[in-house]
């Protein structure tokens, strides 16, 4: 999707998950295909999980966990972060922290972002608010589309099968770096 963006002349800002049930960004590949998105000239943005820091006292302590996060991200995939957005917002609070800038970034889900823009979201695997053609087509403006790449599959799938689909894809390329590991190290791979 990156780079169909890059030809296309779209900028965008792909968003990192710290913490993720799913993935690890954090893992080779994974930085190597943010550090790819970024030559490719797409910011990189932090994508704030505050449930798993919350409760917050206060938003000095929010901003001291985006602080902490944001400088995680800025050193392991280079550049600066600018942007933050609150993976799932409804829980931990998040929503209630609504300035236009937290922790030396802009807010994804600040007052006048959400006044000025309209808003189209593929979260859970569907068209939450409104199918992005009818988005497109509504004379908004200004616009903030949060698409999530791993939606998008060739042949329709429901949102749960790909789900499935990506925990089998995963358990089976964590077997295969197993197996190849211990082939390369000259290991005996008992089974």
């Amino acid at each position: 999707m990156a780079e169909i963006e890059a030809e296309e002349g779209v900028r965008s800002t792909y968003f990192v998950l710290l913490h993720s049930e799913f993935y690890n960004s954090l893992e080779a590949e994974a930085v190597k295909r943010f550090r790819t998105i970024s030559d490719l000239g797409h910011d990189i943005g932090l994508h704030f999980d505050a449930s798993f820091h919350a409760p917050f006292a206060d938003q000095l302590a929010l901003e001291d966990a985006l602080v902490f996060e944001k400088s995680i991200v800025e050193r392991v995939f280079g550049g600066e972060v600018g942007v933050f957005s609150f993976h799932n917002p409804e829980i931990g609070g998040a929503l209630s922290f609504d300035a236009d800038t937290l922790g030396g970034m802009i807010n994804a889900y600040g007052r006048d972002l959400k006044a000025k823009y309209g808003y189209c979201s593929d979260s859970d695997g569907y068209w939450r608010f409104k199918r992005l053609s009818k988005f497109l087509e509504g004379g908004e403006t200004y616009g903030q589309v949060l698409t999530h790449p791993e939606w998008w599959t060739p042949s329709p799938m429901l949102p749960r099968e790909r789900v499935q689909r990506a925990i089998d894809g995963r358990a089976k390329a964590t077997g295969d770096w197993y197996d190849d590991l211990l082939l390369r190290l000259g290991r005996h791979n008992a089974r």
